[in-house]
Order: C-alpha cells, then sequence, then structure tokens
C-alpha cells in the first residue's frame, strides 16, 4: 500500500487489513462483476468503503475493464453524462444534444464489457441513479455497478423501487468493534505491532472509536510522536502526550431513538380518550390533538409545541421560508 493512498493519510508502511468487511466485499463485488449487476456498499465515512473496493478492484483487474468515476457535488444528469464520457476516455468535445450523447455513451458501452465503480455516490440524487439505471437497463451495455457511499446513497436508493429492485447486492460498512480493532490494528502498522492491547483498547477509546480513517490519522500522529521523543512503543503516557485536538476526535454519532406514530383516522371517541390519558412527554408519550381544522403545518406545529409543553415560536405565523422550530427538532 502506498503512503498516498490509506485514508487520505501520508503513512508509510501501512498495510491494507483483511478486515471481515473486506473478505465480504471481495466476495460480493466478485459476484456482482460476475453477474453484470449492481451492488451498493454504504456506511459511515472513514469506515474503509473506499479502500476496500479499490483493492478488490484492483485484484480484477487487468482482465476486467474498470473505470472510475467520483463526485464531489449534487451533479446534473448532464454531468453524470460528461463524467462518464470522461471516464470512458472517448475523444472529441461532449455532445450538446442529450439524445446524440446517450447514443454515444451506449455506442461505447457496447464495445466490451465494463464495471463502473462511482464513488461517494451520497451526492447522487435520484435522477443521476435513474441515468446509471437506464444505462444499465440496455441490453448492450453489459455493465457492472459498484456504487459506494454514505447514508444517503443507500437512502435514495431505497426510496425509489425501480432502482433498489435492481440492486444484486447491499453491504453497510460499520465500525470496527472493539474486537475486531485488537486482531486488526496490529496488521495495520508495524507502530501497533508490539504495543500493548491495553493502549491499542485506550487508543480506540478516545479517539479512533472504530473509524480507520481516525486510525490512519492517530497512527500518523503517534509516529511523529515516537521520532520525536526517541522511543521505540508506543503506550498510554506517549498517547496522553500528544496534543489534546490530535487525541479528541468526535466521538460515535448517537442514533436516533426511534419514533413509532399511532394515527386514528376515525377520530374514535375511545380511542381518543385513551391516547389524552397516555400522555406523558417525560415518558416519551406525546399526544396530539389538533383543533377542528387544522390542515396547516404552521398550525400542527403550534400544536406540536403545546403538546411539548413549549411555547410556539410566533403566536401566529413563523417567518418566511423558516421551518418551524419543533419540525427541525423532530428532523
Amino acid at each position: 500500500m502506498t503512503a498516498a493512498t490509506y485514508q487520505y493519510v501520508d503513512l508509510p508502511d501501512a498495510s491494507v487489513v483483511t478486515t471481515r468487511a473486506l473478505l465480504t466485499a471481495r466476495e460480493n463485488i466478485s459476484d456482482t462483476v460476475a453477474a453484470r449487476a449492481m451492488m451498493c456498499i454504504h456506511g459511515g465515512a472513514g469506515f474503509g468503503k473506499t479502500l476496500a473496493v479499490n483493492t478488490c478492484l484492483r485484484a480484477l483487474e487487468p482482465g476486467e475493464d474498470v473505470r472510475k468515476i467520483t463526485f464531489r457535488a449534487r451533479p446534473t444528469a448532464r454531468a453524470v453524462r460528461c463524467e462518464l464520457f470522461t471516464a470512458l476516455d472517448l475523444a472529441g468535445e461532449p455532445p450538446r444534444h442529450p439524445s446524440e450523447f446517450d447514443r454515444l455513451l451506449k455506442t461505447a458501452l457496447a464495445e466490451r464489457p465494463r464495471t463502473f465503480l462511482v464513488d461517494e455516490a451520497q451526492w447522487l440524487n435520484g435522477e443521476a441513479f435513474e441515468y446509471f439505471r437506464y444505462l444499465w437497463d440496455e441490453p448492450s451495455t453489459q455493465l457492472a455497478i459498484i456504487f459506494v457511499g454514505g447514508a444517503g446513497c443507500h437512502t435514495v436508493l431505497r426510496r425509489e423501487p425501480m432502482l433498489s429492485s435492481r440492486i444484486f447486492i447491499w453491504q453497510h460498512f460499520t465500525r470496527l468493534t472493539p474486537s475486531e480493532v485488537l486482531e486488526a490494528i496490529p496488521l495495520f502498522h508495524p507502530i501497533w505491532d508490539d504495543a500493548d492491547p491495553d493502549d491499542i483498547t485506550f487508543a480506540d477509546s478516545h479517539t479512533a472509536h472504530g473509524n480507520f480513517r481516525a486510525w490512519a490519522q492517530l497512527t500518523a500522529h503517534t509516529r511523529t510522536a515516537l521520532t520525536r521523543t526517541g522511543r521505540s512503543r508506543v503506550d498510554q503516557e506517549l498517547l496522553r502526550g500528544l496534543q489534546p485536538p490530535r487525541l479528541t476526535t468526535t466521538p460515535p454519532a448517537v442514533s436516533p431513538t426511534p419514533v413509532a406514530v399511532v394515527i386514528d383516522p376515525g377520530d374514535d371517541a375511545i380511542h381518543t380518550h385513551t391516547a389524552l390519558a397516555a400522555h406523558h412527554p417525560p415518558s416519551g408519550r406525546i399526544t396530539l390533538h389538533p383543533g377542528p381544522g387544522t390542515t396547516s403545518v404552521t398550525g400542527l406545529a403550534h400544536d406540536l409545541l403545546a403538546a411539548l409543553g413549549k411555547p410556539p415560536l410566533l403566536p401566529g405565523r413563523f417567518p418566511a421560508g423558516r421551518q418551524p422550530a419543533c419540525l427541525r427538532v423532530l428532523d
């Protein structure tokens, strides 16, 4: 593994660790490419998705023609076409008209089987995903497509039945568990090879939180500290001596508490009385009883704030373009 390619950190001597997630990705990608299908690999930032996919696809080359496309902002349909034009190394200027552009791309894609790696796919909207589906549905294109991205990628694909029904394999990357950290990190870089397991656990619980990118960053800082101090081995004293910003990262995000919504469309009196009697916000039970004629979002927001025992943002209306405060919290 070259220094410049590991999790965006200049880290000499880092190795690609064959975690369970990487082994699963290798099988899933191999099956997807063989079937000329589409798959989605999704998960949080820094969990090793892109690294794993690049490693697995590299093993398929040169027998497989792999083209990588990375999106950094929400692309239009034309932007997607232009990225494909560039990825396929097509000559000349991109056509101006969509129909002409589509014919050119389908003709090029029909030449031989190809695999597209679409990275940072969380930036794609439904229209962009639909365009990839449009090309994949063309019988002559012989495409395999691997979407890699954050939660937004999975959400958009799942929202569209025509898209989600065509995904051959879904794989969710998660944080390394504490036991996986103790297995993987000594293999990841030589400075952790002889480290005490307790020190690795300390580093993970205070800084990395099972995130491979955070481990790469911490390893780079620790490697520098070893050189500056003349120490030969990592220990908690060295780790504590790192500058606080280097030893403090955002802890794992806490998943929001699930919300169950019970609706009584018939406005049955027994149901209403039971729901009102069960209302107890401290216990997480909220009964919203809108007044007659409540049809607007603003009116619903006022009723919800009242049910929560909070004053409304404004007595009558909300500032133009501003979403009601209670709805922003609930989002």
